[in-house]
């Protein structure tokens, strides 16, 4: 049904030789094809990449002798000599082992070598036993792979424990970034969708790939973790740092409409279109998506080319209301 509100208006305050538009500044949009790409934004930090943490533990316990990385956040080497340590288990093996190879029974050798490869001792140090035949009571500990120290437990003199954590190392040639996405947007996250992050303090954006969707969801917040992976050659990316992640869809060509030209009622969205004459709109029924930039995609409804109005539409509600027309 169609009706022509501003035009009963227009001649009732009698201004006859004005045009509905010009009386009321009735602004009208058109439903026109664009290109639009579905964006997301959340909020995440960067994260140490899981595989790339290593503890140093022993597999005996005993007593910290020097200590050659004495402070944290230092950078490190994989074989580089973090400390020494006296442990009696492995004291007592080594003397076992000279004792073999002096009195050259290789078999009680062999066996005494596997036991303190088992015990975790360094390859480099039984070898030098073993060309030596000689017992070093503190032997050499040294970081199993490069990177830095993001913890530390010992200082000189120290008594460990089998499987205490001694120094925590993380290497941050590749960092994660974790942010937290809402669970309605499951339906939109797919793994290897483009990411730009943004790091605070940082000039440019980085791009990546969604790399991990995890399977859980917060109970509370009704939020998933979503992870991107980032090279980090120079290591100016480390755990802690604020990041914005944007994902978005590939651009497509679709329907649309400004927000400005809708009017929600409950679960329904209408717009004004107008009729085959000045002055003459009729309220229509049509579903929509909201984007995010000011826009709505039209699913059905309208077609291109029809014009909505996208102003003064309290006064269309209103009198639509009043006139039963929705």
């Amino acid at each position: 049904m169609r009706y022509g509100l501003l035009f009963l208006l227009s001649l009732t305050l009698y201004a006859g030789e004005l045009s509905v538009e010009q009386l009321f500044n009735v602004r009208l949009a058109e439903v026109k094809e664009a290109s639009i790409s579905d964006t997301r934004e959340y909020y995440g930090e960067a994260v140490a990449d899981e595989g790339a943490v290593h503890d140093v533990v022993l597999r005996t316990g005993g007593f910290v002798g020097d200590v050659a990385v004495d402070e944290r956040f230092v950078a490190v080497k994989k074989g580089q000599t973090l400390f020494s340590v006296y442990a009696p288990e492995v004291y007592l093996a080594f003397n076992e082992l000279i004792n073999s190879l002096k009195a050259g029974r290789i078999e009680l050798k062999d066996s005494i070598v596997t036991k303190l490869r088992l015990l975790g001792v360094d390859e480099a140090v039984i070898k030098q036993a073993i060309g030596t035949k000689k017992v070093t009571e503190y032997i050499p500990v040294s970081a199993p792979a490069s990177g830095y120290v993001m913890a530390k437990s010992i200082v000189a003199g120290s008594g460990i424990k089998a499987g205490q954590s001694l120094y925590t190392i993380t290497n941050l040639d590749r960092i994660w970034v974790e942010a937290e996405a809402y669970e309605k947007d499951l339906g939109f996250l797919t793994k290897g969708m483009m990411a730009m992050v943004r790091f605070d303090g940082a000039d440019k954006p980085i791009h990546a790939k969604l790399d991990q969707i995890y399977p859980a969801i917060d109970p509370k917040r009704r939020t998933v973790t979503i992870r991107m992976e980032i090279d980090n050659p120079e290591h100016t990316l480390f755990p802690g740092r604020f990041a914005t992640v944007t994902l978005a869809k590939p651009a497509r060509t679709a329907l649309v409409i400004p927000q400005t030209a809708v009017i929600t009622k409950g679960e329904n969205t209408f717009v004004f279109v107008a009729g085959e004459y000045e002055g003459e709109y009729e309220p229509k029924w049509v579903r929509l998506k909201r984007l995010n930039d000011g826009r709505y995609e039209v699913l059905s409804g309208l077609e291109a080319g029809e014009r909505v109005v996208d102003n003064s539409l309290f006064l269309f509600d209103s009198d639509a209301q009043i006139n039963g027309l929705y």
